[in-house]
């Protein structure tokens, strides 16, 4: 743009870059577009410079590819939709006919126009929207089955005008595969400068004409309808373009999608697709990270079965245990029988065998002899409830303030936050949150209030836990080691860091996975331990 400005660059109006571009192979398709893409300047005066762009777009069957490539802007372009009656014969809004060739299609964007102030609304094919599992969410539809993937994106000008409408690729080939169908695509591009003089411009009696394989460009050099003695210099290329279908339609028809990722299946790092893995009994390994990865996907969840078997993804969960080293291994079917798209996950933390496979998860599987053990994940979710109670019964109300982000804090505790160390402090400042943030001082105030002003929240429970006739210095000690934690960021020195690891016992583990699982069952007895004080003493807590 500052090069056509400066120096009035013949190429920018000649269009090779848009002569060249064909929306087949890219990311993105406009299926309708109407604006001025960019403006600088102001109209009439020298230097003015602007640049539009348009586009209409039909679907129609793939056998009259070459009668539809044939078609000019003004048989597609960008006319509003509305039912039509032919003959008596009626046709919905979507329909198109091209009356000199009878060529008939689909419009997948339908435009309506308001005889009022409204702006004009464009809708997207209700079949596309249906046919795709797309969910509008403003002026973005994405496909939750995806993991909320966005599919087609509304664009609107500085007035909230529609100006582009634009769709992926890979998920209309899908579509237009399923109807047998291919996208003819017609596009209008100008761009235009008012300058005083002209430059570097040498068109034959001030135009130029190419008649393009497929379309035409034209440039015009014209007085401009102003005052000042000023030239009007515009570029002008209609192209039609030719959007093919998929091979398959996995989304729209359910044509099955053969796997090729590959999953490390043996300890010489041999791989084998997702195809392949589907044969046999085998099970894969992958690195612990792999849970909150599946976690972080919309509708991502974790579900604990046993101590070291639970469940694990966002619209389909699988099957998993974590073994002796904190590896987490599936039985490799499982693997194979999920969408290429979590396939792909799944695959960017799959490693080689070490640890064996997880106990737990070989006797639910082979064995048929679910473990009766629980998860420490589960223990801590159990002993706040638990603790809530004890507390209500006994002081009327429960020590934990209630906030509405603890439902969702909950599922991060687990034993996964701990690939390394900064891991374990991760984890410690989630559990700090969920419990020592929550601690409601003016119950505690309530019931100790000649206590000094300025004592922090766990030294105070301590001591209504001593008036209860337990020692509240060492019963409240992990939570003293969890907050001490929980400032690692902070860089506090080794030898605090120290002693913070053997207050919430794990000051002589050195795997991080097993050291995350021991936190957490130490600081769910620790809350087991209160709320049985809070139960059974009978001594009066002030």
């Amino acid at each position: 743009m500052k090069n056509a400005q400066s120096e009035m660059n013949v190429e920018w109006f000649e269009m090779p870059d848009l002569r060249q571009r064909t929306y087949n192979s890219k990311t993105w398709v406009p299926i309708r577009a109407y604006g001025i893409i960019s403006r600088e300047g102001i109209w009439g005066r020298d230097g003015y410079i602007e640049e539009f762009f348009g586009a209409g777009a039909v679907m129609v069957p793939i056998e009259i590819r070459e009668d539809a490539l044939k078609f000019e802007w003004n048989d597609v372009g960008l006319a509003y939709n509305t039912p039509s009656f032919e003959q008596g014969e009626y046709h919905e809004a979507a329909y198109f006919r091209d009356y000199r060739s009878g060529v008939e299609g689909h419009y997948l964007l339908l435009t309506q126009w308001f005889d009022t102030d409204e702006n004009e609304v464009w809708h997207l094919s209700q079949d596309l929207v249906l046919g795709l599992g797309l969910l509008r969410q403003d002026d973005s539809w994405v496909r939750p089955e995806e993991g909320y993937t966005e599919v087609a994106r509304l664009e609107r000008d500085a007035t909230e005008r529609p100006r582009l409408l634009k769709i992926r690729n890979e998920h209309l080939k899908d579509y237009l595969r399923a109807s047998n169908c291919g996208l003819l695509l017609s596009r209008y591009h100008s761009r235009v400068r008012v300058s005083k003089t002209v430059e570097n411009i040498d068109w034959p009696n001030s135009q130029k004409r190419e008649i393009l394989p497929d379309g035409m460009w034209e440039g015009r050099l014209q007085r401009a309808p102003t005052l000042e003695q000023l030239i009007r210099v515009s570029g002008e290329l209609w192209k039609n373009d030719w959007v093919t279908p998929a091979a398959i339609s996995s989304r729209v028809r359910g044509d099955h999608v053969e796997s090729t990722i590959p999953f490390i299946g043996d300890v010489e790092g041999k791989t084998q697709s997702g195809e392949q893995l589907k044969e046999g009994i085998r099970w894969l390994w992958f690195r612990p990270s792999v849970i909150n990865a599946l976690m972080d996907t919309p509708k991502g969840g974790l579900t604990w079965y046993s101590e070291e078997t639970g469940a694990v993804g966002g619209d389909q969960f699988v099957h998993f245990g974590v073994n002796e080293i904190g590896l987490i291994t599936v039985f490799a079917k499982d693997i194979a029988e999920l969408p290429v798209r979590l396939q792909r996950i799944w695959s960017a933390y799959n490693c080689t065998p070490e640890g064996g496979v997880s106990h737990e998860l070989f006797m639910a599987q082979m064995q048929v002899q679910p473990a009766t053990t629980v998860a420490p994940e589960v223990v801590f979710q159990n002993s706040i409830q638990h603790l809530q109670t004890a507390s209500r019964d006994r002081f009327g109300q429960p020590l934990l303030t209630d906030h509405f982000i603890v439902e969702s804090l909950l599922p991060r505790v687990n034993r996964f936050h701990a690939t390394d160390m900064d891991g374990i402090y991760m984890l410690a400042k989630e559990i700090n949150r969920i419990v020592i943030e929550r601690i409601d001082l003016d119950l505690l105030k309530r019931l100790q209030p000649d206590l000094e002003k300025d004592l922090g929240s766990i030294k105070r429970l301590g001591r209504v836990l001593d008036g209860l006739g337990v020692d509240g210095y060492t019963l409240t000690g992990t939570l003293v080691g969890i907050y001490d934690l929980r400032m690692a960021d902070a860089h506090l020195p080794s030898s605090d860091l120290s002693e913070a690891l053997q207050l919430v016992g794990i000051g002589d583990e050195t795997n991080p996975i097993r050291a995350a699982k021991k936190m957490i069952t130490n600081v769910a007895q620790t809350i087991e331990d209160i709320a049985s004080a809070f139960e059974n003493s009978t001594n009066d807590a002030a």
